[in-house]
């Protein structure tokens, strides 16, 4: 019987259209990110990814480890089984692939849980399309694993806040460890709980001896953890540099022209709903969800303007579940204003602005998928020439010293931080590398690029690569010491 009402459930859910547009949201975010990794399956690493993808070959297979590598264990530990079945790059890129997809559900659920339905398919709709998902999630990083833990940790800590089942927040608090693990950055995601926790909570939250209990357990774990192996992993402050207001930008590099118009419009009913349901913000579901998001905005965005003063568009992934659900609420808006006139036009208008803004975010992606999907190749092309030319125990020297050491598999110093030339040669001297790399690519020392020809006698150039056909435009020469 229990089989049978299950089957019944699962009938019932499946005849639900909203449910049947998010599995084709799915297919459709899974099978287009699967047709890019097909066409960029060669493409070469980048500095990033060959940090976490060596780390994980040097887990599995012995070779020799990024010895500057300075960043979170867990992804490349995790990663490390695929190099021992032969597939650990493609299956690296593979796998983050299905964290982003993965991710587009457990948006939706959130969403759902948060607004409601609607709301949730057309955020999810968003995700699935979203370029900046698209184009890092075939490259190799930790940003698409922490983004998906930190999803999970929102999802059950309001699940807690809903049941007060103390199971919800430990199954919150193991997915915000991992998180923090996985990235850094994932603090921040730790502050925003702790914040609208305490807003929402007030003076009831010390009637919770156990969670007060747990929350100062945690706390001198996380400070012994930070003074001990965890001091490297601390995020430093680039209070030198001036205010990066840029980062505001990148709310217009997610969204097209299209869908930003909507989600000013969007913003506008957001930020007016906050102010007018100030009073009941800790009763009232959608004012709580508001402020929530509002949270996230604020304290994101404050991160990276006022205390890292710089930022990329991956580092701000989490504000795309705010962003996106601002688009949706804008879509939700013109809905319902054209609904008044006709039901059939109205969905209509967003099933045409939703499709138009979709085609725009896919462009975004594919154009510059492919514009990149080669960059590097030099650097990888020589290091492959460094590893049939070389043995075990040869050390190289290459300012693109990731990328080389991960795909020659001998270990590789980076020059680009001796200080002159002098400082150089002594450590020619003491650690007699076999092959120097000189390029175009990453900052070189200025002095590097007239060092070969004033020491000929040490080294003489054995392969060279270009950036064009027609070999006119010199991308990076192999030396090799004599």
């Amino acid at each position: 019987m229990e089989e049978l009402r299950e089957t019944g459930k699962f009938k019932a859910w499946i005849k639900n259209p909203y449910n049947l547009a998010l599995i084709a949201i799915l297919l459709f975010a899974l099978g287009m990110r699967l047709y890019y990794l097909n066409l960029a399956s060669n493409q070469p690493l980048w500095w990033d990814e060959s940090e976490y993808a060596s780390a994980a070959q040097h887990y599995a297979l012995g070779t020799p480890a990024w010895s500057s590598f300075s960043r979170t264990l867990l992804w490349p530990v995790l990663a490390s089984p695929l190099y021992l079945l032969g597939i650990g790059e493609i299956g690296m890129k593979f796998l983050e692939i299905i964290f982003v997809v993965i991710s587009i559900f457990v948006l939706w659920l959130i969403t759902k849980k948060l607004y409601d339905g609607k709301t949730a398919i057309l955020t999810a709709a968003l995700s699935a399309v979203f370029w900046v998902t698209t184009f890092w999630s075939i490259r190799i990083g930790t940003d698409f694993p922490a983004f998906l833990l930190q999803l999970l940790t929102i999802l059950f800590f309001f699940r807690y806040l809903d049941d007060n089942k103390s199971k919800n927040l430990s199954i919150a608090a193991a997915f915000v460890i991992l998180a923090f693990l996985m990235r850094t950055q994932s603090f921040l995601l730790i502050a925003t709980l702790g914040i609208f926790y305490l807003f929402v909570k007030g003076k009831t939250l010390l009637q919770n001896k156990k969670l007060v209990l747990l929350s100062i357990i945690a706390l001198a774990c996380f400070a012994l953890f930070i003074l001990t192996i965890g001091k490297s992993m601390l995020i430093k402050p680039n209070l030198d540099q001036p205010i990066y207001w840029g980062t505001f930008s990148f709310i217009g590099a997610y969204l097209n022209p299209l869908l930003l118009v909507i989600f000013f419009i969007g913003l506008i009913i957001f930020l007016i709903h906050i102010v007018l349901s100030l009073d009941i913000i800790k009763t009232n579901k959608e004012s709580k969800s508001d402020f929530f998001l509002l949270l996230i905005l604020i304290l994101w965005f404050g991160f990276f303007t006022f205390y890292i003063r710089a930022a990329e568009d991956r580092w701000l992934l989490m504000t795309s579940l705010p962003i996106f659900i601002i688009v949706s609420k804008g879509l939700m808006l013109i809905y319902d204003f054209i609904k008044k006139y006709s039901k059939a036009i109205a969905v209509i208008a967003i099933v045409l602005l939703l499709a138009a803004g979709s085609y725009f975010e896919v462009q975004q992606a594919d154009s510059i998928i492919k514009l990149k999907k080669d960059t590097y190749i030099q650097v990888k092309e020589a290091a492959l020439w460094v590893k049939d030319n070389s043995v075990k125990g040869d050390i190289i020297f290459s300012v693109s010293a990731p990328q080389t050491n991960y795909y020659s598999g001998r270990e590789t110093i980076n020059y680009g931080g001796f200080s002159n030339e002098t400082d150089f040669e002594d450590k020619i001297q003491e650690f007699k590398p076999k092959f120097l790399t000189v390029s175009v690519f990453e900052t070189h020392p200025s002095w590097i690029y007239d060092w070969p020809q004033k020491n000929n006698e040490t080294v003489q150039p054995v392969q060279a690569y270009y950036l064009d056909n027609e070999q006119k435009q010199l991308a990076l020469v192999i030396y090799k010491f004599k």
